[in-house]
This record gives structure tokens, sequence and C-alpha cells, in this order.
């Protein structure tokens, strides 16, 4: 019995060391495995009591007959040894010793209970906040995309405006041509050769100052015999808006 009852600590103190050095996740399998050694060895322990009782009763005859024939010494007091070996056998001495191996067990199935219990509740907290952090980075995204393509459209809807005002400088132009055509010049600009409409203004004549320049689209929207003779007015005048630098 000596010897099971240290083959039972062995036991006991090398399934705690290995359940120390286990990390937490992997404790719960340890846990049910010494669990079902436990229960192996308790049922090799109740065997080995049933066994005990034949002995038991082998014992007690031997004993009998030990002395009837007067062989009572020291190497026959087989009962008294047997007696003595039994009671470490009893139910309350091996649950008395397997005590502490049942609350250690216990104990690492509470606390990976409760680790269980943190980890879910970890996840619960976690995933809701990365899911919110990557909507947020797609919206920026798709931000970002849309500002890109608005870039895009005002880039060519700059180019057709600065088309536009090309066509018109070179209107505008033409038109100059034209009007110094028809005044008996000798036409300063073509359509090839047009360039940028000068912001500067020219000379101020003192015979114009008594009246008022029209704008250029009214200029444009009268009819060209009026605005030849209000050229024809001052010789070799031609208004300031239309004059072109090549």
């Amino acid at each position: 019995m000596g010897r099971q009852q240290s083959a039972l600590e062995a036991m006991q103190e090398e399934l705690l060391a290995g359940m120390a050095r286990r990390p937490d996740e992997a404790r719960v399998s340890a846990v049910e495995h010494g669990i079902t050694s436990l229960h192996t060895k308790q049922s090799e322990i109740s065997a080995t009591l049933q066994a005990g009782d034949h002995v038991a009763e082998s014992l007690e005859v031997a004993g009998g007959i030990a002395e009837g024939l007067g062989l009572q010494g020291r190497h026959f007091d087989v009962r008294s040894g047997y007696r003595s070996s039994r009671s470490d056998l009893e139910p309350h001495a091996v649950a008395a010793m397997l005590q502490p191996l049942q609350q250690r067990i216990a104990q690492q199935e509470s606390d990976l209970k409760e680790m269980d219990a943190k980890l879910v509740e970890l996840r619960q907290l976690r995933v809701p906040a990365l899911k919110s952090e990557l909507a947020t980075v797609a919206d920026a995204m798709t931000t970002l995309c849309a500002k890109i393509e608005d870039m895009d459209n005002l880039k060519a809807a700059n180019e057709r405006l600065s088309s536009e005002l090309g066509t018109v400088a070179k209107a505008v132009a033409n038109l100059a041509d034209h009007v110094d055509r028809l005044e008996g010049k000798t036409p300063t600009n073509s359509v090839a050769s047009a360039g940028e409409v000068a912001s500067a203004p020219t000379p101020r004549d003192p015979r114009r100052d008594h009246r008022k320049a029209p704008s250029p689209r009214r200029w444009l929207q009268e009819p060209l015999s009026v605005s030849v003779g209000r050229c024809s007015d001052v010789p070799g005048h031609r208004p300031a808006w239309a004059k072109v630098v090549r």
C-alpha cells in the first residue's frame, strides 16, 4: 500500500507540474486527463480493496490454523500486518489523500472558466470597434476616390473653358481685322497669328473724352455700320479692348 500511495502522490505532483507548465489554453485538456486518471486510480483502489477482503478471509483462516498449530510467532503474525496495511486503503484515507488534487483541479477549472469569460468579453468589445474602424477607412477611401474624380472633371472643365476662351479671342481678332479692312487699313491680325487680348489701355484721346466707349457685348450686338461710323470719327483709332498683341 505504501507503494500505491507513493505512486498516487507522484502522479499528483506530475499532474500539478504539468498544469503549471502548460499555457492557459491547454489546461482544460490537462485537467480532463487528470480527472480521468484519478477515476481510473480510484477504480483500481476499489478493486484492490475488494481483493483485500478475500485475502483477509484467507488470512483469518490461516491465522486460525496457525493458532491451532501453535505457530503464533512473528513469522506467522500476518493478520496484524495486513490489518495495518488495509487501514491505509480505507475510503476516508484515500479521500484525504486525493482531496488536495481535487481542490487544485476545481481551482483550475474555475480559473479557466473565468479566462474564457474574459476572452469572450474582449472579443465582443474589440470586434465592433475594429468593424467601425474598417468602415471609417472605407468611407475615407470612397471620399478620396470621389474627390479624385471631381478633380479630373474640373481639369476637363478647365481645359474646355480654355478652349472656349481661345475661340472667343480668335473671333475678336477676326472682327478687329474686319474693322481694319472696312477702314481701309492693312489688317494687323489673322486667325493663324492671333494672340491674346491686351489688357493695357491705349493712350487717352482728348477728342473722345466726351464720348463713352461701348461695352464689348454692346459693340458685338450693334450693327457693323454703327461701329464703323464710330471708329471713323477718330482716324486710325481702334477700341482698346480690341487691340491684339502678337
